[in-house]
């Protein structure tokens, strides 16, 4: 199965779960550094280099703007500037998508299709995305993120500050999300990524590993670190 969506033989929704044929998924790290180096001759560049040089001239730009804010106006000023970044465009691209479909509020099956349509859409690290759904959740798991795994050597992440905004401004945009889950990041030191969407009321009660970082009925947003010892599975 390629990253592209597809429909079932019961025109069901079948989500993404493997990105083997996306154009530069499959590069060696090698390659992607000789990539950033400038090191790879015009004509010796394939389909899978000009992808992947695409997608990391968007992380190197973001970066180099958020660091040189940082430089003149500090460090909270540089993290304000990238949570409301990512809150604005959590925001809008949302409410554009939900628009598209002509509806005021989502589900599980419209959250899952805009999860898999922006990853697909954004380079093969974002394509690294893995979904799955049922009535009442989206999961989203991923072992590379564009703004973590592929950000400049030595930079801090920006991921690990914005994970609350970016979940509230979902549920500022579609009024029938209820939570937000964290359960890992690799930004807090995890091996891989998940979040977890719920428009429903979850079965369980949010404890400290499923890391809650919004909740619509309480009002309530905490933005753990990663918890002592922890670990998972790559996924």
């Amino acid at each position: 199965m390629s990253h592209i969506v597809s429909q079932d033989a019961d025109g069901g929704y079948e989500p993404t779960h493997s990105t083997r044929f996306y154009p530069g998924s499959n590069l060696t790290e090698e390659r992607r550094r000789s990539l950033l180096a400038y090191e790879v001759d015009l004509d010796d560049a394939t389909v899978d280099d000009i992808f992947f040089s695409a997608a990391s001239a968007y992380t190197g730009m973001l970066y180099a703007m958020v660091g040189l804010i940082e430089e003149r106006w500090g460090t909270p000023a540089a993290h304000e500037v990238v949570n409301e970044l990512g809150a604005r465009n959590c925001r809008r691209n949302m409410e554009k998508w939900l628009a598209r479909h002509g509806v005021d509020e989502g589900n599980p099956l419209l959250m899952a299709k805009f999860e898999d349509y922006q990853h697909a859409m954004r380079g093969p690290d974002h394509a690294a995305a893995v979904t799955s759904f049922d009535d009442t959740h989206v999961t989203i798991r991923r072992h590379r993120c564009a703004l973590h795994t592929s950000r400049p050597e030595g930079a801090e992440s920006y991921c690990r500050h914005n994970q609350r905004y970016a979940a509230e401004a979902y549920g500022d945009a579609d009024p029938a999300l209820k939570e937000v889950w964290v359960p890992r990041c690799m930004s807090w030191g995890d091996t891989s990524c998940e979040h977890v969407f719920w428009y429903d009321t979850p079965s369980a009660l949010a404890d400290e590993s499923y890391r809650l970082v919004w909740r619509r009925s309480e009002a309530e947003r905490s933005l753990p670190g990663a918890p002592a010892g922890s670990s998972d599975t790559p996924t």
